[in-house]
């Protein structure tokens, strides 16, 4: 709206602006002009601030998490174990997780940083070769039940989907966000036998 009254050299550099310009507005007066870029200035604002206030509920939440996620990640080297705390288990009873309140943030921060891209299943051995694990529907369920409010993780998360896995580290060298962290699924695996130690 600014060339239709202005007409700098810069404009045809402008190529869309130049556009609209010489197809659409050419010949409107300063009041229409003034008139229209008002609407145009507050149709923008508003849109920019509905797409941040919506940023929580919609795909593009991961552009956030995504950073926060890679900056707080754990530094350990590929397949380490953390240790089981035996003080925990004699306390509660129970080893691995249970329900979501069992991991803990950063694992939970990394369920939000998921983009759907399905690079991890891609590189999944288990998935290719038709066993009930998905690395991606793993993320997305655990993500779903935390928004639903849900705890209980093995209703969402079988035990035979974990027993799949390999810990061959295939979805975590694939995903750039680590998201698809073997040490969650390795925590809520701990909680479907009794059996398990430290040593597997």
């Amino acid at each position: 709206m600014h060339y239709t009254q202005v007409q700098p050299p810069i404009a045809y550099w402008s190529t869309v602006g130049w556009l609209i310009d010489t197809t659409l507005l050419r010949g409107i007066d300063v009041g229409s002009a003034q008139t229209m870029h008002l609407a145009a200035w507050w149709l923008h604002a508003v849109l920019v601030a509905a797409f941040f206030a919506t940023i929580p509920v919609n795909r593009f939440l991961h552009v956030i998490t995504g950073p926060l996620n890679i900056a707080v990640r754990p530094e350990r080297p590929m397949g380490t174990l953390v240790p089981l705390k035996m003080e925990e288990v004699e306390q509660t009873g129970r080893t691995g997780v249970h329900e979501l309140a069992d991991f803990n943030r950063q694992q939970l921060l990394s369920l939000d940083s998921c983009m759907e891209c399905g690079r991890c299943e891609d590189a999944c051995p288990a998935t290719a070769t038709g066993k009930p694990l998905s690395p991606k529907a793993v993320v997305i369920d655990l993500r779903n039940l935390m928004s639903l409010g849900g705890e209980d993780v093995h209703r969402t998360i079988h035990d035979e989907t974990l027993w799949a896995c390999t810990m061959c580290q295939g979805a975590r060298r694939s995903d750039q966000r680590h998201a698809a962290r073997s040490d969650r699924r390795r925590k809520t695996f701990r909680a479907t036998s009794e059996s398990v130690t430290t040593d597997w």
